[in-house]
């Protein structure tokens, strides 16, 4: 109850600095000190958590689409404190919660509405034409693992629009027993209560989030299918 007490406190603390600072300091923007503030920010929800971030790999120089596989709600929180990216992410419908996420950076695409998909990559887009890191999760849900679901092409249109370098990243979580095991502790899917899931996670501390990060996709006269296809078979390898 004490950890889990101390990540939401972290949370409101992030969410007050995101509302407080972002008049002074564009927390959702591309430069050095809004990736720096994220950054920081993702590691203390992540630290109170009690989860761990592992990294292996040469990590992307701070500009482009970062694609991974997404397990939890907690993927983008590791991401986000490797690289300072800003995310894609559905909408919550919580107008409070919503603004919060788009102070942050959050591209946020509505749920239920093809229609809003379109301006979400075009946002994407103008992004990363900017300078930006932009991750996303193009499986397009979470499952309880271990495998990759298909990797959806869509915002990989956002790169090929905007000229910007594409890298992929493999998330694993280890626990530090055989049993519970991380498609049972770390693992999440949204019909699973987020407080529910939290209790699991802070119970099972610590938790090592391993962080890999396969490179990036050099692929000439690039189509948003082959990228992904090329995605999802490096996400395929790294987590077989």
């Amino acid at each position: 109850i004490a950890r889990l007490t101390g990540a939401a406190a972290a949370i409101a603390a992030v969410a007050a600095a995101t509302a407080l600072l972002s008049p002074f300091l564009d927390t959702g923007g591309s430069g050095k000190a809004a990736r720096r503030f994220r950054s920081a920010s993702a590691r203390l929800v992540l630290f109170a958590l009690g989860l761990r971030l592992r990294e292996r790999g040469n990590r992307p120089p701070g500009d482009g689409l970062i694609v991974a596989n997404h397990a939890s709600w907690t993927d983008g929180l590791a991401l986000i404190a490797a690289s300072g990216a800003s995310f894609t992410a559905y909408a919550r419908g919580w107008p409070l919660v919503d603004w919060l996420m788009r102070r942050f950076g959050t591209i946020l695409v509505p749920r239920g509405i093809a229609g809003g998909l379109g301006p979400a990559v075009q946002a994407v887009a103008a992004r990363l034409a900017s300078g930006g890191a932009v991750g996303l999760f193009p499986e397009g849900t979470t499952s309880f693992g271990p495998g990759v679901f298909p990797i959806k092409p869509a915002f990989f249109q956002a790169a090929v629009d905007s000229g910007a370098s594409v890298y992929v990243a493999a998330l694993r979580y280890r626990t530090k027993a055989a049993e519970p095991s991380p498609e049972r502790v770390a693992h999440w899917v949204d019909w699973t209560p987020i407080l529910v899931h939290a209790y699991r996670l802070v119970a099972a501390a610590p938790i090592a989030a391993e962080l890999r990060w396969l490179g990036r996709l050099d692929i000439p006269y690039r189509e948003r299918r082959e990228l992904a296809r090329e995605a999802e078979a490096r996400l395929r390898a790294a987590l077989s």
